[in-house]
């Protein structure tokens, strides 16, 4: 498993039973040894007070003894015994559970309902990592058919922490790559995505790089088209302070067929982690072919491509297209005197030629006849082919752009 380090120990003392105070208590003493109350709170800058109810109540919770000394002297129990302790009562809380297993269901069906033949949709929100990964837990052990995961890298490193990948490994689906995993790498997360690529062997696991301007990427866990979770708050918010992680689950059909879709969009435009880490490692991009239907996405990508050109752009217009150029004067003339070669061909008419000639300070400008597709080239690099031409019809500049090529 992935280990962090001093927020995972604390995250385990809580589970076995203390509190943020009491947490630091207990850890202040695992370094320094056996030590006096007055010791502690001077240590710590605390209140002697606050800190002698800590210990007492760790020493309840037996995670702290006491010396018979006087004045008293608490000592941390070791830790390797605290967890064999605290797995032995889970071990036996489960024993429990399993002896009255069948009693409890026999009870149960003598008061529950029979199940409605079409199960009723529900929607319900889940607050807290442990409440949501146990979940994501139920929905792999019960995928038959496909499981797909678009996720942030430090929700899969969580996810890995609370065992919810250990439920794929008992799937007999995983061996028939039928869990598809997504996430986005960049320089900042690459020591991650290549400890959780070590961990997923066998699992069809793919990036995307989010300064390639793609498409916004929602959070989710989609189980056979049947039952959904969509992360309802910001991962960088989450990250950023101690704020709850908040999910959404529901199993209502036409919501899970729209996120389907989502998802098979953000499946074509990535690829597998190994290129994406390769990528990443070397800033070389891979080639890549794409129709972009999202007419905002793709605006937004061209002009992204287009202030990154070092060298040359090529730009195929129609000839009522010149008059867009020429109304983005201020960016030609920045990549002219950036030292950036731009070469436009367009049919020349009676009607654009004065525009030709105003253009013709920061471009060179040819004539072409009637019929060429609107095609952009940026250094040789970066080819973009736009379905309508301004001629053909009068199309606002969102339509233009719509399934960009």
């Amino acid at each position: 498993m992935i280990i962090l380090g001093s927020e995972a120990l604390e995250n385990a003392l809580r589970d076995f039973g203390a509190t943020e105070k009491e947490a630091e208590v207990y850890i202040f003493l695992a370094k320094r040894g056996a030590q006096k109350t007055s010791y502690i709170s001077k240590q710590l800058k605390k209140n002697k007070g606050i800190v002698h109810r800590s210990l007492k109540n760790l020493q309840k919770k037996g995670l702290v003894e006491a010396t018979l000394e006087h004045p008293t002297r608490f000592i941390a129990v070791q830790f390797e015994k605290l967890i064999d302790s605290f797995i032995k009562s889970k071990q036996e809380e489960v024993t429990r559970i399993e002896e009255t297993k069948k009693d409890l269901l026999s009870d149960w069906k003598k008061i529950s309902k029979s199940e409605l033949e079409s199960p009723l949709e529900k929607f319900v929100v889940i607050e807290g990592d442990k409440k949501i990964f146990q979940k994501m837990s139920q929905m792999i052990k019960e995928t038959n058919i496909q499981l797909s995961v678009t996720s942030a890298v430090s929700d899969l490193v969580r996810a890995e922490q609370f065992g919810v990948f250990d439920s794929i490994y008992h799937n007999p689906l995983r061996s028939k790559g039928q869990f598809h995993i997504l996430t986005e790498g960049s320089n900042q997360n690459l020591k991650a995505i290549k400890l959780l690529r070590a961990r997923m062997k066998g699992f069809d696991f793919r990036g995307r790089n989010p300064d390639l301007g793609l498409s916004i990427f929602p959070r989710m866990v989609i189980r056979d088209n049947e039952e959904i979770i969509l992360f309802i708050s910001n991962k960088n918010e989450v990250s950023s302070s101690q704020e709850t992680e908040v999910c959404f689950f529901t199993n209502c059909k036409s919501i899970i067929q729209a996120f389907s879709g989502v998802f098979e969009d953000l499946w074509k435009d990535s690829v597998d982690i190994k290129h994406l880490i390769d990528e990443i490692e070397t800033g070389k991009l891979p080639q890549k072919t794409q129709i972009i239907k999202d007419p905002i996405s793709a605006e937004k990508k061209y002009y992204k491509v287009l202030n990154s050109a070092k060298q040359e752009i090529l730009i195929v217009t129609s000839s009522k297209g010149l008059m867009r150029l020429l109304n983005n004067n201020l960016q030609l003339k920045e990549w002219f005197e950036k030292g950036v070669i731009i070469r436009v061909m367009s049919p020349i008419t009676g009607e654009n030629l004065n525009i030709a000639q105003q253009l013709m300070d920061y471009c060179e400008v040819r004539h072409i006849p009637v019929g060429y597709l609107e095609t952009t080239i940026v250094d040789s690099n970066h080819l973009f082919q736009f379905r309508y031409s301004l001629e053909d019809r009068n199309l606002a500049k969102t339509q233009f752009f719509v399934n960009t090529f």
